[in-house]
């Protein structure tokens, strides 16, 4: 048990750590230039053709707005093939 409860506990210091150097950042390799304009323009154009694709591609599949149906929908009930 205790002898005394209201000293406080004595904590032992940490160790310690050396400081570490911080990891040096990547470096990118340089592109390859273009050769002249005409290949500039040329892939800039493929590429916003691959953009415009890949948009396109997903406005074929909203059905609905981020609010849900606009419509209400019908809750009658029928009896099946009328």
């Amino acid at each position: 048990m205790c002898t005394n409860l209201f000293k406080a506990p004595s904590i032992p210091t940490p160790p310690v750590v050396a400081p570490v150097a911080p990891p040096e950042a990547p470096v990118a390799p340089e592109p390859e230039p273009l050769k002249n304009a005409d290949e500039r323009l040329q892939a800039a154009r493929s590429d916003t053709r691959k953009r415009a694709a890949a948009l396109a591609a997903l406005s074929g599949t909203t059905l609905t707005s981020p609010l849900g149906l606009s419509s209400i929908a019908s809750t009658t009930k029928t009896q099946l093939g009328q």
